[in-house]
């Protein structure tokens, strides 16, 4: 912003627009806009807050001659004091953690995601977080490899078999040294470029990522080196760990009647209680 008096100005543009776009049922706010400068890197930020109106009190003293009052007034729609938890909404731009999002939206009164009002307000499209994404490719892999299989049970959750998880670790591989973000085409080409998937087919395998999270994809690629998978039994027991140990060192063999879930070790492995 050029001055304050610019920023005032755009400040009440946006109050309109986002009460244009609020519905009837949103709760009243106050609209903060504000540009600050992060100390330690330099980079500038904008910010836009809506906070749930807090109440205030103006103390005037009142004197007259040869007496004087304390003239107490109540007032409406202030901003919070410090330390208030009455955020509504808040949104900065460009996003502080990641180079390859505009801006980071946050909603404390739809924690799901935030709302649908707010999200048209700033004309931004809403990304799945990460780690949601990260578990759409997992379940775009699993459910392509058994498209092929006679009787597939649609509904079914998704598994992984022995050679689909013998592949998955060197996509992997490619993903966290292929650039600063995945996207669809990243990830093709990843794919390709294992020649682990014989016969892959780009349309087919776009068209079961687009059953899930991960349909617009865009993520770093260290959310994938991060990222935790599990087997979760019906008997109650859960196999848990980083995704990528869990593909290499936990080995399935398949049986007549199930599953066995094999997990090569030292000895000296061990044993906690929770």
């Amino acid at each position: 912003m050029a001055d304050d008096g610019a920023c005032f100005t755009v400040s009440c543009e946006m109050a309109r627009a986002l009460h244009a776009e609020s519905p009837p049922t949103a709760p009243t706010g106050l609209l903060a806009v504000t540009v600050f400068q992060d100390a330690e890197t330099r980079q500038q930020y904008f910010a836009a807050f809506k906070f749930r109106a807090s109440k205030a009190y103006k103390i005037q003293l009142a004197t007259t001659a040869g007496s004087f009052g304390l003239d107490i007034q109540e007032l409406d729609n202030c901003l919070p004091e410090p330390g208030e938890e009455r955020l509504y909404k808040c949104a900065v731009m460009p996003h502080p953690h990641r180079t390859d999002v505009l801006l980071k939206v946050h909603d404390d009164q739809t924690r799901a995601e935030p709302a649908q009002y707010f999200i048209r307000f700033l004309g931004c499209t809403l990304l799945e977080t990460e780690k949601a994404q990260v578990r759409g490719v997992f379940e775009a892999l699993g459910r392509y490899a058994g498209a092929g299989e006679a009787g597939q049970d649609e509904s079914a959750p998704f598994t992984f078999n022995q050679d689909l998880l013998g592949k998955v670790p060197d996509l992997f591989d490619h993903l966290v040294n292929g650039g600063p973000s995945v996207t669809y085409e990243t990830l093709v080409n990843a794919v390709d470029e294992t020649g682990r998937f014989e016969d892959f087919s780009p349309s087919g395998f776009s068209a079961e990522l687009a059953r899930t999270p991960a349909a617009g994809l865009l993520a770093r690629p260290e959310s994938f080196e991060k990222s935790r998978m599990r087997y979760v039994l019906r008997n109650g027991l859960v196999i848990a760990g980083p995704a990528r140990a869990m593909m290499r060192e936990v080995l399935l063999d398949e049986t007549r009647t199930g599953v066995e879930f094999r997990i090569p070790s030292p000895a000296d492995y061990e044993t906690q209680y929770e």
